[in-house]
């Protein structure tokens, strides 16, 4: 079989504090994921992958693995401090691709970026990075027996 590269998925639960919250802070975990789902699709490079919010699993958009999510996580319940303004969130990458052509890691490298300009970031024990990985698809039907 001809290796085409892979398709990766990362998964980054994180603890996150805006250095320069607004008066008054979030009223809730959406309200802060929307605010940097917002940031960073109104700062990203032109050709990097958008963000979206997913809590509570309510996004129901088409770009659903061409884009970040923000999303919230059962692991990662009564981390967060409403009164530091420390929030538990989890982000999904888009489906990048692992091919000597692609730069996967520019992708990831701006996505941390983007957060050590404008966020502390703290990890916990609770918190965990995942990494899906599979095969570029390609037709198969070669290699079946008839």
């Amino acid at each position: 079989m001809n290796f085409q590269g892979l398709q990766i998925g990362i998964e980054l639960e994180v603890l996150l504090t805006p250095q320069n919250p607004p008066p008054g802070g979030f009223k809730d975990l959406e309200h802060f994921g929307r605010s940097i789902a917002q940031r960073w699709n109104r700062e990203s490079a032109v050709g990097m992958a958008k963000m979206h919010v997913d809590i509570d699993g309510a996004y129901e958009g088409e770009n659903e693995n061409l884009e970040w999510s923000v999303t919230d996580d059962e692991t990662l319940i009564g981390l967060e401090d409403t009164e530091t303004g420390r929030w538990a969130l989890e982000f999904t990458s888009p489906i990048l691709q692992y091919v000597p052509s692609k730069s996967w890691r520019g992708d990831i490298q701006a996505f941390w970026n983007f957060f050590d300009q404008y966020m502390f970031i703290e990890t916990d024990p609770k918190c965990g990075t995942h990494i899906h990985m599979s095969p570029l698809e390609e037709d198969l039907s070669q290699y079946l027996v008839v």
